[in-house]
């Protein structure tokens, strides 16, 4: 149970910090390594930083973030409608969001 809340945690930080990179005009690629730096879990960090790669090989964002373990599935397929609508940061804070307060409502 902690591990899969400290993932969900730390899913909702990147997405959170991809989102307003993106929103701010920062590349993907960019945007990938800089919201990568806070995930402080080396494990997570090296399967997300397996993820940029398969984006910069063409795959789509939601393919990608698909193929790390315990990625909430909510990220996933907010990732999938950011992929179909071009709107990245919007969907990704959506995600965040979401995701942070299902965090705060598994500690109470």
């Amino acid at each position: 149970l902690l591990g899969r809340l400290f993932a969900k945690a730390a899913a909702a930080a990147f997405a959170r910090d991809l989102g307003m990179l993106l929103a701010g005009g920062t590349t993907m690629s960019r945007a990938f390594d800089a919201a990568l730096a806070p995930v402080g879990n080396r494990h997570l960090n090296a399967r997300l930083a397996a993820a940029k790669a398969a984006i910069r090989q063409g795959k789509t964002l939601k393919a990608a973030l698909g193929t790390v373990p315990l990625m909430p599935d909510l990220l996933i397929e907010m990732a999938g409608v950011g992929d179909e609508t071009g709107k990245h940061a919007d969907a990704l804070t959506r995600a965040a969001g979401i995701l942070d307060a299902e965090v705060r409502q598994s500690l109470d």
